[in-house]
């Protein structure tokens, strides 16, 4: 039998998957509270990837100043240990989507700093990319005035502290 001729069958349009609350280390967090964090959390959610590097809040953008040029400044000297485990964490960072290789013009030193108990920190030098960076015309406001926003909040939340970075 001849299928009928007609409208072809629309596409199959998978369903919009709902954002999924974030996982939370509860420790330190009275358990009077953990009803209210839930709810905020899931009032929220939609500003959560479910990833630590990404949090939907804002974006930034670096203008550089007319004229200027790509920055390229040469690797700091280290031991080659340090260089492993410099690698070994800027891995870790891009597989958690916290930084992005996109084959930029620019290139900055990596410092490395040693932590106690026998890690270390390692942080991107920009003070070359600072100086030819067009100034905000709205600066950082000062701690005290953050402090004092805080009022009398008892829990604090970070949820994109990912290595500092």
């Amino acid at each position: 039998m001849a299928k009928a001729e007609g409208p072809p069958d629309p596409p199959v349009v998978p369903p919009i998957k709902e954002p999924e609350t974030p996982e939370v280390n509860w420790a330190g967090v009275p358990k009077v509270l953990h009803g209210m964090m839930h709810g905020l959390l899931d009032q929220f959610k939609g500003m959560w990837s479910g990833n630590p590097s990404e949090l939907k809040a804002s974006t930034d953008h670096i203008q550089l100043k007319t004229g200027t040029k790509p920055v390229y400044s040469a690797p700091y000297r280290a031991a080659p240990h340090r260089h492993q485990e410099v690698e070994k964490q800027a891995q870790r960072m891009v597989d958690l989507g916290v930084i992005k290789n996109l084959g930029a013009e620019c290139s900055f030193p990596v410092a490395v700093v040693p932590k106690p108990g026998g890690h270390i920190r390692f942080f991107v030098d920009r003070s070359r990319l600072n100086e030819r960076t067009v100034k905000d015309v709205y600066p950082i406001p000062r701690m005290e005035f953050c402090l004092d926003s805080l009022g009398a909040a008892t829990v604090f939340s970070n949820p994109n502290c990912n290595a500092g970075y």
